[in-house]
């Protein structure tokens, strides 16, 4: 298994994800955190365990949250 951790941006918001690849052929799971709650909420183990049964795993911060953009409200509100 591959772990990859990457910055994704879009509409100048960047976006901190991280990648379980089990194989480029299998189904992919995306875990979203709920209201701020970064994706380490999704402990290693637990993304682990999921790509052990032949997942890809995807966890990601929401924007303001953990290694993702904070955001500035007077350019970008929500």
């Amino acid at each position: 298994m591959k772990i990859e951790s990457r910055i994704v941006t879009s509409s100048n918001v960047a976006l901190w994800t991280q990648q379980f690849t089990m194989s480029q052929s299998a189904e992919t799971c995306v875990l979203i955190s709920g209201a701020g709650a970064p994706a380490m909420f999704w402990t290693d183990r637990f993304c682990q365990k999921i790509s052990d049964n032949r997942f890809n795993v995807i966890r990601f911060d929401h924007r303001d949250i953990g290694l993702s953009d904070p955001i500035d409200w007077d350019k970008h509100p929500y």
